[in-house]
């Protein structure tokens, strides 16, 4: 049983909205994760999204991520690679300098 807790900056909610805020909080408390278990300690950059993200947001639909997705990466916060990472479908998302900075 996966659970989760929500949580988003109202500062980027008031600037983008509250999905992007919902999902802008994840995806840097992900990336400072991915930092704190690796030895170099460079900036985060690159989050990693497959077919798994249903059990971190049940409450969006495919379409409604690729949307606030797109909003984000319009609004210069994230850039998207499609890619076929190790033959699995997956979005590469590198978070902004105005984002983590």
């Amino acid at each position: 049983l996966l659970i989760m807790f929500y949580s988003f900056d109202e500062h980027e909610a008031t600037e983008y909205g509250v999905n992007e805020a919902i999902l802008l909080d994840f995806l840097k408390r992900d990336a400072l994760t991915e930092m704190a278990h690796t030895k170099d300690k460079q900036p985060p950059h690159n989050v990693y999204i497959d077919r798994f993200w249903e059990g971190f947001f049940p409450f969006w639909t495919r379409q409604e991520v690729a949307k606030i997705l797109s909003s984000l990466e319009n609004e210069g916060c994230i850039y998207v690679i499609d890619d076929n990472l190790n033959g699995q479908d997956c979005l590469i998302i590198t978070l902004s300098a105005k984002i983590l900075f």
